[in-house]
């Protein structure tokens, strides 16, 4: 129990996100891990962290970039060990519609592009959009509560020396979400 909660907390991460106020800087970032043993003694690890910066031009528009960076190490009983990474950038646009003086309701769209690869001969090339729901709680000075609800999303993937690329679209309202604590760095 105690492992299957450390991983919640970690995969939850954190976010860092702004009060919609004209003229401020807007930052928001997720961080996550897991660490993972089988019962032959396989153990896989991950940590990715994904940053934020944007301007919020009004109380309803904000747009910025992001960047990310991903590892996952798969260490078997026997063998050699696998490493796996990406890194990513791109931009982004939120529109938030307050709902009263102390709720928020946003819609955020990502288009970004990265590169995968592993400790073998493995690369590809990634592009990526990601539209998804979220809410966020207004504590006052610029604090805030924020829940981000899982949405729709199309990856595109293509390896080196491929000749097409492998794509997939996915919808996944209400089967994830996350959380975090917000900070209006010009906020009241």
């Amino acid at each position: 129990m105690k492992k299957l909660l450390v991983s919640f907390l970690f995969l939850a991460g954190f976010g860092f996100a702004s009060q919609a106020q004209t003229g401020s800087i807007f930052v928001q970032g997720t961080i996550g891990g897991s660490f993972t043993k089988y019962e032959n003694d396989t153990k896989r690890n991950s940590f990715d962290i994904r940053p934020y910066v944007g301007y919020q031009f009004n109380e309803n528009w904000t747009a910025g970039i992001f960047g990310g960076y991903e590892n996952n190490t798969y260490k078997p009983t026997s063998g050699n060990d696998q490493k796996y990474t990406n890194f990513s950038a791109g931009v982004f646009g939120r529109y938030q519609l307050p709902i009263s003086d102390k709720f928020s309701f946003f819609g955020q769209a990502d288009l970004g592009f990265g590169q995968e690869k592993d400790n073998d001969s493995y690369k590809a090339n990634k592009f990526g959009i990601n539209v998804y729901p979220g809410f966020q709680y207004a504590l006052g000075k610029g604090w805030g509560l924020n829940f981000v609800l899982s949405g729709i999303h199309y990856d595109s993937t293509k390896e080196d020396g491929a000749d097409k690329a492998e794509s997939d679209f996915g919808i996944y309202l209400g089967q994830g979400y996350g959380f975090g604590i917000s900070k209006n760095f010009n906020g009241k």
